[in-house]
């Protein structure tokens, strides 16, 4: 109702009650500067626009059976649905620890300098991995 955010949710189809996990998505900005190296040198330093997977989540019941992966991928494929109409330039995850991290980074995504905990997906990995 307050337009911030977006959530998807996987039920199970037998129980729909039932939430086997879910994702949230916002828009927001990122400092050019705080990208690696490499990508900090093509954007201005402020302000470019970005998806925030602001939260992935699956019940400990059915972890390890890649439900996480469809939910990730399906904001991936929402993130490139949004560059028709609206510029983006990467999207960005806040990982909770070091092996979430690790697990966003089989996907492509790429520590920001400061934080390795702080990860961003470039939009041109992001297409790409989407072909």
């Amino acid at each position: 109702k307050k337009q911030v955010s977006r959530t998807w949710v996987i039920v199970d189809a037998k129980r729909p009650e039932s939430i086997l996990g879910y994702a949230t998505t916002t828009l927001t900005e990122i400092e050019g500067s705080s990208l690696n190296t490499g990508d900090a040198k093509r954007f201005p330093a402020r302000g470019l626009p970005a998806v925030r997977l602001s939260r992935l989540a699956v019940h400990r019941e059915y972890q390890g059976k890649k439900i996480g992966q469809r939910l990730l991928l399906d904001v991936m494929k929402r993130t490139t649905q949004l560059l028709d109409n609206f510029a983006v330039v990467a999207l960005l995850v806040d990982a909770k620890d070091e092996k979430a991290a690790e697990y966003y980074q089989q996907f492509g995504f790429i520590s920001l300098h400061e934080n390795s905990l702080k990860l961003y997906l470039p939009v041109a990995t992001l297409l790409a991995l989407m072909k």
